[in-house]
């Protein structure tokens, strides 16, 4: 709710690094509907995992230790 009015894209991932909310702008950047994003990880959205600094932190997730170099 909150995050709907934001105007940024926003989500809420859970521990299992799945989509259980994106707000409208999100949907907008992304180019995709909400209903394809819920319930499911990036790569089964995107067919490939992202190698940037985000996946450092979704692990974080899960309880992984941050590493910054």
């Amino acid at each position: 709710p909150g995050l709907d009015v934001l105007g940024l894209p926003a989500c809420i991932i859970d521990g299992e690094r799945r989509y259980r909310y994106v707000n409208p702008a999100y949907c907008v950047h992304g180019g995709i509907g909400s209903a394809a994003y819920l319930g499911r990880a990036s790569e089964e959205i995107f067919g490939h995992v992202a190698h940037d600094g985000r996946r450092g932190a979704l692990n974080c997730l899960v309880g992984a230790a941050l590493q910054r170099d």
